[in-house]
């Protein structure tokens, strides 16, 4: 999978995600039930809430915002994680939506950027 420019990466989620509330699971690398949340983008946010459909769903008592600050910091956390490197504190030290960032950039990766 090819590294692109994270300014533009940044772009082409919120747009695919526009208006296109999607729910995605969790993705834990330890023995974890994963769990259910909800995302959609309004071109200049993603927002996650709970999921409405599939259970179990994730606890968000408040609609949370991930911002293209995060964005940039988590990306290659991200891509450290996807090659086994135990990488929680670091992930932490940036945010607590690590979780939330880690399903989306699956997903969005799988389906844009896989060979």
């Amino acid at each position: 999978m090819e590294i692109i420019k994270e300014e533009r990466m940044w772009k082409e989620i919120l747009e695919y995600f526009f208006k296109k509330e999607l729910e995605l699971h969790t993705r834990p690398k330890i023995k974890r039930q994963y769990k259910w949340f909800s995302l959609y983008s309004d071109l200049d946010y993603i927002y996650i809430q709970s999921a409405k459909k599939n259970e179990p769903s994730c606890k968000i008592s408040e609609c949370r915002k991930l911002t293209y600050k995060e964005f940039i910091r988590i990306l290659p956390i991200y891509y450290a994680r996807e090659k086994g490197e135990s990488v929680s504190k670091r992930a932490t030290a940036i945010t607590y939506n690590q979780v939330y960032w880690y399903s989306l950039l699956n997903y969005f990766l799988k389906r844009n950027y896989s060979k």
